[in-house]
């Protein structure tokens, strides 16, 4: 006790060592115990995550509705965009769809399903189509096919008993049979009625159209000039005449609409077209105008609003010529003093020059602002004009 007595710091200094040096070592036991089972988690973790690596990847049920939800949402967007490309039946199809009930995509649908049975079957394309109106009733098909008929008023072609079942049909993916002596006939009836649209006056204040260039003839017969000789279209390009025409009468329209006072040349590529990821066609256009430059940019506008009647064209170039040069393209008749192949060296009948030679690129005029008492000049546009096909269905039937 004395020595307790006698040493009292030392015992305390002593007491307080024992109590953290317990503290330490707890703390040390402890440390290690959380860090053992730390690791023991940290191995089954890793034995789970081995074992899920080896399985399929399987979506929960949750991401498997997202995952349908958003497949049916890009499949309806996706229907939407595809019917901007050369769909010249939509509005039709769709004041159809409406009064039999259903929407344009369902009545699509219903009709390829009962055309591809039917056709099968070796039914005839006319019976399947009859077949297809009977369901809904004989009342609603004389209604529809009334809407169909009201949506293309104005059209070049006549609507009648001879050709609406082909139109229809048309419309809703089967393409287009006609003999070939019928569809020579076709064709040049279809560009007669269309020049004759094109240069009808029915307002006071509408510009007044011309055709000129290439000696007339409205301008060679709008790319189709063989078959006003004895040549006849073979087969296989009757579907895609009717496409061309279809083209024709939108574009011809669209430059009447804009106030382009004449058409001075028109050529394609070619009467196939060329293919673009398998569904889409792309037919290729170079067309020469002539008009204000409100005209000409009011028809390039008019090309690129043309998506919201389900039309897709893409201008690929287009060059201007001054109205002192483009002037000249037309005679005092009206007709075109240029010739074939945009000659200038050659004559024309009424022994007028033709115009002078587009300017070179790396001639200083391309690059001229256009300015003057007059604004009237002469546009070349090269334009793709595309087509989806995907929704076409095989011709079969007879």
């Amino acid at each position: 006790m004395d020595f307790l007595k006698k040493n009292m710091l030392l015992v305390i200094v002593l007491t307080l060592s024992l109590a953290a040096a317990a503290f330490l070592i707890y703390e040390v036991v402890t440390a290690t115990s959380d860090m053992n089972s730390s690791m023991a988690k940290v191995e089954e973790l890793k034995k789970e995550i081995q074992a899920k690596n080896a399985q399929d990847i399987i979506p929960s049920d949750e991401n498997l509705e997202m995952i349908a939800e958003d497949r049916k949402a890009v499949a309806i967007k996706k229907q939407e965009l595809q019917k901007l490309f050369g769909n010249p039946y939509g509005k039709a199809v769709e004041r159809m769809a409406a009064v039999l009930g259903v929407s344009d995509s369902e009545l699509r649908s219903h009709w390829k399903n009962t055309y591809q049975r039917e056709t099968a079957k070796g039914n005839p394309r006319e019976l399947i189509l009859s077949m297809f109106f009977k369901e809904f009733g004989a009342e609603k098909e004389a209604q529809a096919i009334t809407a169909f008929k009201n949506a293309l008023k104005g059209s070049p072609e006549p609507l009648n008993d001879a050709n609406i079942k082909g139109c229809v049909m048309e419309a809703l993916g089967v393409q287009r049979k006609m003999q070939p002596l019928l569809c020579k006939k076709f064709l040049r009836d279809t560009i007669h009625n269309l020049d004759r649209q094109m240069t009808t006056l029915k307002k006071k204040d509408d510009t007044k159209f011309k055709f000129g260039g290439e000696k007339d003839k409205t301008v060679k017969y709008l790319t189709f000039a063989k078959y006003h000789g004895d040549a006849l279209p073979r087969p296989e390009e009757v579907p895609f005449i009717f496409k061309h025409l279809k083209l024709l009468e939108d574009m011809m329209g669209r430059m009447k609409t804009a106030g382009i006072s004449g058409l001075l040349d028109i050529s394609r590529e070619s009467m196939m077209g060329k293919t673009a990821d398998n569904d889409y066609l792309v037919l290729t256009y170079t067309v020469k105008v002539k008009g204000s430059l409100d005209s000409i940019r009011a028809f390039t506008n008019n090309l690129m609003e043309a998506y919201k009647d389900n039309r897709i064209y893409v201008i690929r170039s287009i060059t201007l010529q001054e109205e002192d040069e483009a002037g000249k393209i037309f005679s005092d008749t009206g007709k075109a003093s240029g010739t074939p192949n945009g000659n200038p060296s050659a004559t024309s009948p009424s022994g007028l020059s033709g115009p002078p030679p587009i300017p070179a690129l790396d001639d200083p005029k391309e690059n001229e602002v256009l300015i003057g008492n007059s604004d009237l000049v002469s546009a070349e546009l090269t334009i793709d004009y595309i087509i989806y096909t995907g929704n076409d269905l095989a011709s079969g039937g007879k």
